[in-house]
């Protein structure tokens, strides 16, 4: 029977109940889009620590003068120690080596000047040439090397440790529409041209295709395949030193801490263990192991998000506690003047839990459909506001990461072998963009909590409500103004 009566109810009364919806819907969307902001901005600056505060970046720096240029690789051994420690939490191994793309076409920017540098080769007898760089990593979402060099992912995804021994890429939207690829296509590569590489042909299907900054390289030498950034190839690392452990083995490490603060220990296990330095057999070398931690950088880039996360906090704490009282307000004024129906109907005999269940229903159908709709619009509202709330600061901070970009390409522009990799390679560059926005993607599931959660304590205030009216006796109900 109070099913019905609640039906009638919603439905005698749709024009006052659509404009609750209405008002309700506008409330909710401006506390959940700061919800989102702080949630989602306290997320990111988590993922920051551990990717950026917590890194701790690991490559071996040969102490012979005459041999600065050459850099030593880690053996798997060496790759076991440095990342089994109970410090570590999750690394990142990098590696890179000349390619050739055996069934595609490399990106070029200038077709003339290419054909003039390969009938130049053919005349002195090499018919093949280096058109790619194959880049082996850990995982591509915390790569210095891919995000921290501005690539970002347009289709399809990026990989992870967990894609060790999957046979999958990731390469450029240039590369791509070139040769009419997509994700799922399928490419394959062999090693570089020089004597020892391999001849085998490591067969990879497309998982990701990304853009870069336009400054990645030096325009001079656009004509070279391998020097275009479009013609970079990114691999897991395990599929890529197992094709070929003696061109593509790690000359740098990312080791992710469980918290910056143990970075002292972890270098002092470390040194406990593998030494200071070591012996180099192949370069007849000796190296010395090194470890940094760029705790600057994350201070840096941090800003935006927790001033975000500081502003979203304070306006849900200020605007929940005004949309509660303006809710119960409400909700008290309906009720009390609904006291003589619910006199009536105790009176005829009807148990006072299904009218607690009639108001509720009443209640809470207008309140569950706005929380729908202010759901909606908040996801589509938050990254529009969170990039407002962020814009001068993140375009402050990526305008000096321009510069040093920038000034890096101009200092080593007499280089015809400098490309933005090199300085990341070498360790010399590992700075993340800051954010422009927040995202959504890590939220999702602490967001639904938070909505059912807080839908829940509403509940349980209307039903507070109720009980404060309906244990009143009939007659006392009966007999109060409305």
């Amino acid at each position: 029977m109070w099913k019905k009566r609640a039906a009638q109810k919603l439905y005698f009364d749709k024009g006052k109940i659509l404009a609750l919806i209405l008002l309700y819907t506008v409330l909710f969307s401006v506390i959940t889009v700061f919800v989102i902001l702080s949630m989602a901005s306290q997320k990111q600056i988590e993922n920051m620590q551990q990717n950026i505060r917590n890194a701790v970046l690991v490559k071996k720096e040969v102490l012979e003068p005459y041999l600065q240029h050459v850099r030593p690789r880690f053996d798997e051994q060496e790759i076991a120690v440095l990342t089994e420690s109970d410090f570590v939490k999750s690394y990142n191994v990098f590696s890179m080596g000349y390619g050739q793309l055996k069934n595609i076409d490399a990106y070029v920017d200038d077709e003339v000047e290419f054909e003039k540098y390969r009938e130049f080769l053919e005349s002195y007898g090499h018919d093949t040439l280096d058109d790619s760089i194959l880049f082996g990593i850990t995982d591509s979402d915390t790569s210095a090397l891919f995000v921290g060099a501005g690539y970002r992912i347009l289709e399809g995804t990026g990989f992870g440790e967990e894609n060790g021994q999957d046979k999958v890429a990731l390469i450029s939207s240039r590369l791509a529409q070139k040769n009419g690829l997509k994700v799922g296509d399928v490419i394959e590569v062999s090693g570089g041209t020089d004597t020892y590489s391999s001849r085998e042909v490591l067969v990879l299907t497309i998982q990701g295709i990304y853009d870069y900054p336009e400054q990645q390289y030096v325009q001079k030498y656009g004509f070279k395949p391998s020097m275009q950034t479009a013609n970079q190839i990114f691999i897991p690392y395990p599929v890529l030193s197992e094709f070929d452990p003696t061109h593509y083995g790690s000359t740098l490490l990312y080791i992710y801490l469980k918290d910056a603060s143990l970075f002292e220990g972890y270098v002092e296990q470390m040194e406990g263990t593998l030494g200071k330095t070591c012996k180099d057999e192949a370069y007849l070398c000796t190296a010395a192991y090194t470890y940094s931690i760029n705790d600057f950088w994350y201070q840096t880039i941090s800003v935006p998000l927790m001033e975000v996360s500081k502003t979203s906090m304070i306006m849900v704490i200020l605007i929940s506690i005004g949309i509660y009282i303006m809710l119960m307000f409400l909700c008290s004024w309906i009720l009390k003047g609904r006291r003589r129906e619910f006199g009536i109907y105790i009176s005829l005999g009807e148990r006072r839990r299904n009218i607690y269940k009639q108001v509720l229903a009443e209640m809470m159908v207008p309140i569950l459909i706005s929380v729908f709709l202010s759901g909606i619009f908040a996801v589509l509202l938050a990254p529009e506001v969170s990039g407002r709330l962020m814009s001068d600061s993140s375009a402050y901070i990526n305008e000096m990461l321009e510069g040093k970009r920038e000034w890096l390409a101009l200092e080593r522009s007499g280089d015809d072998r400098y490309y933005m990799s090199s300085d990341i390679r070498d360790g010399e560059f590992n700075y993340f963009e800051a954010p422009t926005q927040i995202y959504m993607k890590d939220i999702i599931k602490e967001f639904a909590l938070c909505i059912v959660w807080s839908s829940l304590f509403i509940l349980a205030s209307i039903w507070f409500q109720c009980h404060r009216i309906l244990s009143q006796k009939p007659g006392i109900l009966l007999t109060m103004k409305v």
